[in-house]
């Protein structure tokens, strides 16, 4: 569920994203909207993921997706802002297409960024899925926790909390190897 939420929510906001900062229509289009949802935290929002997917898959899902796009489309939007311009004209003078800057060039500028971005987000997305699951849940961490904390088993609860950390940890530090692996250029310009 988290890994389904997070990828919908990454490849949306890479598209949209770049679009966002590469076109200005698209710009003025979705900047509003999404500056708004990004103030709407989704876990309030329980009532209406129940009625717009049900409580299915779909629901944690679409949960996780709706609470990181909105930060991670505006992580890749001021990113493609941020691309030097004259990395583009050069490109553009060694006779690069708009596609070619846009992918060869742009994309490798907002990646590492990206997965900066993802790195933050995914504390919020366990959220919002355990969140989802101690509410409609009848399998996973957050169902177990509820019951648990009912019966005020915290012997129970604690290692299902270190669990949770642990994960976030190795998903963090993943997410770091595979920073460098892909985007070697970047951890010489953070230091």
């Amino acid at each position: 569920r988290l890994f389904l939420g997070l990828s919908g929510a990454v490849a949306g906001s890479l598209a949209l994203g770049m679009l966002m900062g590469c076109l200005t229509p698209v710009e003025a289009f979705f900047f509003p909207p999404l500056s708004l949802l990004a103030k709407i935290p989704p876990t309030a929002a329980l009532a209406v993921f129940f009625v717009l997917v049900g409580t299915g898959e779909n629901m944690y899902v679409t949960m996780i997706a709706f609470g990181v796009l909105p930060t991670l489309t505006m992580t890749v939007y001021l990113a493609v802002k941020e691309f030097p311009e004259e990395l583009q004209y050069k490109a553009y003078t060694l006779g690069a297409s708009h596609l070619e800057v846009i992918w060869t060039i742009m994309f490798r500028h907002v990646l590492p960024k990206l997965i900066d971005a993802v790195r933050l987000v995914i504390g919020p997305a366990m959220v919002y899925l355990i969140a989802a699951e101690m509410v409609v849940g009848d399998v996973g961490f957050g169902y177990r926790i509820r019951l648990q904390s009912k019966l005020l088993n915290m012997s129970v609860v604690y290692p299902y909390l270190a669990f949770l950390a642990a994960f976030g940890f190795a998903a963090d530090y993943g997410l770091r190897l595979l920073q460098r692996k892909l985007c070697p250029w970047y951890e010489g310009r953070r230091d």
